[in-house]
């Protein structure tokens, strides 16, 4: 009898010992967000640890998301130079602000081609 009462304690603690070290283990991968929503506490004002990208385009929410269209329109080329709706008609200012972006984005100054075509595209887009 005694045999199957010390076989039953050497299991009991070989069991709670393997517990306390996984919980242990668990509560060491824990992040203070996680902790503190355990604990029913909620932080505010903390980002809640998005994506790059989210935190990116937050951080000017009228930044267009994603690539260039195949074709320009207008509004894309007003984002491309970087003018609003009312300077479609103000060919003068087209004009200057194409002349600036060029002057920094020329591939002759180590600019990129690709931009430089679409800078020169969205010239002729609203110029038209």
């Amino acid at each position: 009898m005694i045999p199957i009462i010390v076989g039953f304690g050497v299991t009991i603690v070989a069991l709670t010992a393997k517990a306390t070290i996984e919980t242990v283990s668990r509560c060491r991968r824990l992040t203070n967000f996680e902790i503190a929503r355990m604990n029913g506490i909620y932080l505010r004002n903390v980002s809640n640890g998005g994506t790059f990208w989210d935190k990116f385009y937050s951080k000017d929410p009228d930044m267009a998301i994603g690539g260039f269209q195949t074709d320009v329109d207008v509004n894309e080329a007003l984002d491309i130079l970087g003018l609003s709706k009312k300077d479609v008609f103000n060919i003068s200012k087209i004009k200057q602000r194409h002349r600036e972006m060029i002057m920094q984005n020329h591939p002759d100054r180590g600019g990129s081609e690709y931009l430089a075509m679409k800078i020169n595209k969205a010239k002729e887009v609203l110029i038209k």
